[in-house]
């Protein structure tokens, strides 16, 4: 019967030595208190913000696109598979639309995109080639290659 109390004992003497020694600890001042700091934040009526009067609200953008492809001989390139993406950076690509060149070498189109994006990915695919451009969004873009 001792021996199935006998854990049970040696868990309440060990409770009651550690909270001796947290007593003893507060008792003597070894313990050492931390200090919380309040963060402050200023309140800022509505009536005191201003906002540019270029100042634009919307989260989308709409950037006309034009690519306009040609072969080795200077010729259009017909049919060619174009992939554009939102480019983050290297690990962190969105892709935003596929298509194809038409009978002129040129795939044309709004595109919609965040506003924050800066720039965009272009792939173009020719005679098993692949063309990669990294290109900054303007108020339109227009690769010739």
């Amino acid at each position: 019967m001792f021996e199935s109390i006998q854990p049970v004992i040696k868990i309440l003497l060990f409770a009651s030595c550690w909270a001796l020694i947290s007593c003893e600890q507060e008792s003597t001042g070894e313990r050492r208190s931390t200090a919380v700091q309040e963060e402050v934040i200023e309140t800022v009526s509505i009536d005191d913000i201003t906002v540019a009067r270029d100042f634009d609200f919307s989260t989308r953008n709409t950037v006309p696109f034009l690519i306009s492809l040609t072969n080795n001989s200077g010729l259009p390139a017909v049919n060619i598979s174009v992939s554009i993406y939102i480019y983050y950076d290297e690990e962190h690509i969105e892709l935003i639309q596929h298509a194809q060149t038409d009978g002129n070498g040129e795939y044309a189109t709004n595109l919609d995109i965040p506003a924050d994006v800066t720039q965009l990915l272009v792939i173009s695919s020719m005679m098993g080639k692949h063309n990669r451009f990294v290109i900054p969004v303007t108020s339109s873009i227009s690769i010739q290659q």
